[in-house]
């Protein structure tokens, strides 16, 4: 059955050409514009262990507007060019696939909104393919994941099934004068819980 909405409001082709794998269970997107220490962020997310009882794969949508300056041009193809080889050689590496495109905008449209929701909607397409439901994962580029970063997703979205949408935000709280305390909070419609 066709996705209406992929139908109406998605782009015309898919960007990725291989299949999903069957246990396909969390997509990570990642918009990226010039970021040049981006690898960092791919790096934690390739040291994260990834559940048993799923596949992850990582869409990485590298762009920029049609008016951007011949440096942030050439790094964005470099990273292109770079992931791709972190493609081959880690594809399906610990039940991780790495994806990349690199799309260019016009100024009109150019911006992290529509990078995203081009990456989702490429997730979107990879579920359906499979006609299953699965987790999508929006991620920023300069960020850093811990060592149980899909094991916690995947344990909350279990125990919540009526969650369908959330977003994680870091607090930090000045529990004494001089001593800071990192503490992330979930917070999903009518749902919060502190994860320490």
């Amino acid at each position: 059955m066709e996705n209406r909405y992929l139908t109406k409001h998605g782009k015309k082709c898919a960007f990725i050409d291989k299949a999903p794998v069957s246990d396909l269970g969390i997509v990570v997107v990642i918009p990226c514009y010039d970021e040049p220490g981006f690898i960092t962020c791919l790096e934690s997310l390739l040291s994260a262990t990834v559940p048993e009882c799923m596949s992850v794969e990582i869409f990485i949508l590298i762009n920029y507007p049609q008016s951007a300056s011949k440096e942030v041009e050439q790094g964005s193809q470099l990273l292109q060019n770079k992931l791709v080889e972190y493609a081959e050689a880690r594809t399906r590496d610990r039940g991780i696939s790495i994806f990349s495109h690199l799309e260019v905008f016009t100024d009109r449209e150019a911006g992290v909104g529509l990078a995203r929701k081009i990456a989702m909607d490429e997730a979107v397409r990879r579920f359906e393919y499979l006609r299953k439901d699965g987790i999508i994962v929006n991620l920023d580029a300069d960020c850093k994941v811990e060592k149980n970063y899909f094991e916690a997703i995947r344990l909350f979205y279990e125990d919540h099934p009526e969650v369908w949408a959330g977003s994680v935000f870091l607090s930090i709280c000045l529990m004494k004068k001089y001593l800071n305390c990192k503490r992330t909070r979930l917070s999903i419609t009518n749902y919060t819980c502190d994860i320490l």
